[in-house]
């Protein structure tokens, strides 16, 4: 008699009471146009879950494995295709749904949805020259939809930082950093509402040494 498969809560098919196919697990949901934000939000609930390895291809069956394991599997993965269907916009899902492997679901949304780097850093480069501080909008919603893009730029770029150890690698790296800062500085004063702003930016770029961008009390 084969030995029973037993789990436990550190397994990758442990699958809490109170987390069934019904649960949303991030509260960004994918509309088509936001993959790379849903796609940070997704992998990092199913990190927390230990169940990442179920879509990056690092956890498979074994083909030997035991028939517990195997409805274990078959499990997990049918709610991890609900987890990713209850996610997704009503309007996208008739184009995923009749995927049953949570890994294929997943690759087939990242091949139609995750475009290439070079045309996602024109188009956020394009977003942050023109984000303006708009007419009744506040400075701290103009500031965050500034970061917003920063944000996304960073983690397309993907700047690593070297660690060679090298002295003149060691000295440039903060200038780098701080040219960077200086360059957001600008970006934000340069999108404030003028009609309000223009003599305190006008105060602001005359400081020396350059201003860092901090979020300006205005």
């Amino acid at each position: 008699m084969a030995a029973k498969f037993v789990l436990d809560n550190t397994s990758p098919y442990y699958v809490h009471p109170l987390e069934g196919s019904g649960i949303s697990i991030t509260a960004v949901v994918f509309n088509g146009e936001n993959y790379d934000l849903w796609e940070k939000a997704v992998t990092t609930a199913f990190r927390s879950k230990n169940k990442l390895g179920f879509i990056d291809g690092s956890f498979t069956l074994k083909a030997d494995a035991e028939q517990a394991e195997k409805d274990a599997w078959m499990m997990v993965n049918s709610t991890i295709c609900s987890w990713l269907l209850n996610v997704t916009d009503p309007k996208l899902r008739s184009t995923i749904a009749y995927t049953h492997v949570a890994k294929t679901m997943w690759d087939d949304i990242k091949k139609r949805y995750g475009s290439s780097d070079i045309p996602k850093k024109h188009s956020l480069k394009t977003k942050i020259a023109n984000c303006k501080q708009g007419k009744g909008m506040s400075v701290v919603d103009y500031y965050s939809e500034l970061v917003g893009y920063w944000n996304e730029l960073d983690g397309v770029a993907k700047r690593n930082f070297c660690n060679c150890g090298k002295c003149e690698c060691k000295d440039l790296w903060p200038n780098i950093i701080k040219k960077a800062e200086e360059e957001k500085a600008h970006q934000f004063l340069m999108g404030l509402d003028d009609d309000k702003y223009s003599t305190v930016r006008g105060h602001i770029l005359a400081m020396d040494p350059s201003p860092i961008l901090i979020v300006f009390i205005i």
